[in-house]
């Protein structure tokens, strides 16, 4: 390798560089090197001590002088003895430690650092610094990495999950939205949940929404509409078993119950003999007293009334519990 930064001139045994730095710290410029000066003919000299960045000692004395602005070069690999060895590594070592510090400088600083590199001043902003930059301003300690970052920086604004499900408003859990579910009361969730503040739920009673207020909630009901299920049991689908075929999703359907069937056989019934409901009467060949004939028979009604035996109302239904069913919409 050789190094030839500058120019120089040699007075006797005195080296003066102009525009060099001799001393640099991975120059490798150290005693004994060879330094060669383009002068015609071209002269060799041998280093023998280096004074500074523009100075050095060389050997023999320069015969006749040479001139300001002479070019030169500087063989860095021909001396291998033990002090130029030595030198070698001691200034490896310091330029290491002078990299080393100015990324420290980097690493720890504040503000913005200025380090030197081969004579070259570069101004940089130390990582702390960098991280109170723009979206990051909410940053501003020295210990500003280990601080949580902020919801509104897309963090969780606390170190622990704790307070990170708190924070998220997670502490009461998230309904998903498009998902029925039972709420018993007549208070909206929001208004009774303080971490779902922000939420939207709507009833499932015949109303309409818009896909663009609520696109998620469309995904699941693209209809727009949510079935009115008030006052109604819900019914899982029957998805081709066959209990309850023929359904769709979402369909509504009509009470219904089994047959009720009985029967009277062979009465006598009296001339006003009738039937209505669920009764019905068919004529059998005629029997009974006839004209002339003695004796008497008794008339009687029969009535057919499920609440003698059972509880009745105007409709067919199970036990059941009355629930509001929402939907999470935004």
């Amino acid at each position: 390798m050789i190094y030839t930064t500058g120019t120089i001139a040699i007075s006797g045994n005195t080296l003066t560089g102009t525009g060099t730095n001799f001393t640099a710290a991975g120059s490798l410029i150290r005693n004994g090197c060879t330094v060669i000066a383009l002068t015609s003919p071209p002269q060799v000299f041998q280093i023998t001590a280096i004074g500074g960045a523009t100075s050095l000692t060389v050997t023999p004395a320069a015969n006749p002088a040479i001139p300001t602005g002479t070019k030169y070069s500087i063989l860095l690999s021909d001396s291998l003895s033990v002090d130029g060895l030595a030198q070698d590594i001691a200034e490896t070592f310091t330029m290491y430690q002078r990299y080393m510090s100015g990324f420290a400088d980097v690493m720890n600083g504040t503000s913005d650092v200025v380090i030197v590199i081969n004579g070259t001043s570069l101004k940089v902003p130390g990582q702390k610094s960098l991280a109170k930059k723009g979206d990051n301003n909410d940053i501003t300690g020295l210990n500003a990495l280990t601080k949580p970052l902020s919801i509104s920086q897309g963090g969780t604004g606390d170190k622990t999950a704790a307070g990170a499900v708190n924070n998220l408003g997670l502490g009461a859990g998230a309904p998903a939205i498009g998902m029925p579910f039972f709420w018993p009361s007549s208070a909206m969730p929001n208004t009774v949940m303080p971490e779902w503040s922000d939420m939207v739920f709507l009833k499932y009673n015949g109303s309409s929404f818009s896909a663009s207020t609520y696109p998620k909630l469309a995904l699941v009901n693209p209809s727009l509409i949510l079935p009115d299920v008030r006052g109604e049991f819900i019914r899982v689908w029957d998805d081709g078993r066959g209990i309850d075929s023929g359904r769709a999703l979402l369909s509504a359907q009509s009470d219904a119950q089994q047959a009720i069937t009985g029967q009277f056989l062979d009465a006598t019934m009296g001339a006003n003999a009738s039937a209505a409901g669920v009764f019905q009467m068919t004529q059998l060949a005629q029997s009974g007293l006839s004209t002339g004939q003695s004796g008497s028979f008794n008339q009687k009604n029969v009535y057919f009334d499920t609440s003698k035996v059972v509880r009745t109302a105007a409709e067919n239904r199970p036990r059941n519990i009355a629930f509001n069913l929402l939907v999470r919409a935004k």
